[in-house]
This record gives structure tokens, C-alpha cells and sequence, in this order.
């Protein structure tokens, strides 16, 4: 609630599935950024229009240089057998080349898994080890020490955050490259033929 950081911010979006959440916390008055885009006429029946999604994708990406992204996934099994893909929350980022750190460690793993990096120079030491040795047997509450590196991230001074800045980026240039080259360069018919073998 006290964060005034220019560089990393809380961003809500004013909307009929946010409101009830955002007046129990106070968030209406204390978030550095809201999105004013809702407007009922971009529903798309239960679904949001494209319209809406470009218009709130832009407002709420271009107004910090680091974001805390929150996945929607579940851990399915444990380590590195969780989900097995991301929803738009991380694609997003990986498109943009823009530096993010994850709200848990499932999906700071998948990212691993998935032969693409983490930002690390956005982690603390602590959160890094925490989320590199993390297993769903053994239950570690790790959102103590995800708040703590925020306040970390918040409270550097600004020749670190700028250090910490570019090194991310130089990490989400890799990954945005290598986003593109699954996406253009790579030829997935060797595993859909061994997915239709393994049918038959």
C-alpha cells in the first residue's frame, strides 16, 4: 500500500470481476496505476472482446519496467512434471522482451523447463535458491520471501536497479529470442508423428 516505486507498480484493473476485491483491500485508492478501459460494451457475451484486451494489454504493461507476474496454473505433479504450459500472463512478457519476475515457483521451474531463463538478477539469492529447489512434497511457504524481494526490488538504489535493469534485459532479449525460433524455426512434425504412434 506505501509503494511509490516508479519502476515496479501495482496495476488494477476497474472492472466488475476486480471491484468487490479492490474495495476490501483499499486498492481503489492506493494502486500508482488503474485501468479505465472497462466499459461494458467490449464483452464479448462471457467472453472480453479483442478490443478490450489490446486496449487494458497496453495501459497496464507500458507504465512499469518490471512486472510481477502471477500465473493461473495449478501444480499438477511435482517439480518439474507440473503444468505444462503458460497462460497469457507469461506469454505476453516473453513476446515483449520485457523483464518479469514470477509470483511462485512453479512456473519460475517451467520457464527452465521450457529452455528459457529466468530474470535472476531480479531475484534475491534467497528467492532464487527457494524457487530453483522448490518441491510440492515438501511444502515451503515461499510468499514471505516473494514479499520480501519485492520490497528488495522497491528499496534498491538506482544504480543497482539500473545494473539489475540490464542484465534482465539482456535475459529477456535471449528469451524473446528463443520464443521466436520454437515459434518460426523449429518443426514440430517428429512429435506430433510420435504422439499419433504412441495412439495407435
Amino acid at each position: 500500500f506505501e509503494n511509490d516505486n516508479k519502476n515496479l507498480w501495482l496495476t488494477v484493473c476497474d472492472s466488475p470481476f476486480n471491484r468487490n476485491v479492490i474495495e476490501q483491500k483499499r486498492l481503489k485508492d492506493v494502486a500508482n496505476f488503474k485501468s479505465d478501459s472497462w466499459n461494458e460494451t467490449k464483452s464479448d457475451g462471457d467472453y472480453l472482446s479483442d478490443e478490450w484486451y489490446l486496449e487494458q494489454f497496453i495501459e497496464q504493461t507500458i507504465h512499469s519496467e518490471v512486472e510481477v507476474v502471477y500465473e493461473t496454473h495449478l501444480p499438477l505433479k511435482d517439480v518439474n512434471g507440473l503444468s505444462d504450459k503458460f497462460t497469457e500472463k507469461t506469454l505476453k512478457f516473453l513476446y515483449l522482451g520485457k523483464p518479469f519476475i514470477h509470483s511462485d515457483p512453479y512456473s519460475y521451474q517451467l520457464l527452465k523447463t521450457c529452455g528459457l531463463k529466468p530474470c535472476t538478477s531480479l531475484y534475491s539469492d534467497k528467492l532464487s535458491f527457494m524457487y530453483e529447489t522448490y518441491s510440492v512434497k515438501n511444502k515451503t511457504k515461499y510468499l514471505p520471501e516473494l514479499k520480501k524481494n519485492i520490497e528488495w526490488l522497491i528499496n534498491m538504489d538506482e544504480a543497482e536497479w539500473k545494473d539489475r535493469l540490464e542484465e534482465a534485459k539482456q535475459i529477456t532479449n535471449y528469451n524473446y529470442n528463443k520464443v521466436r525460433e520454437y515459434i518460426f524455426e523449429t518443426s514440430l512434425l517428429d512429435q506430433i508423428i510420435e504422439i499419433e504412434n504412441g495412439r495407435k
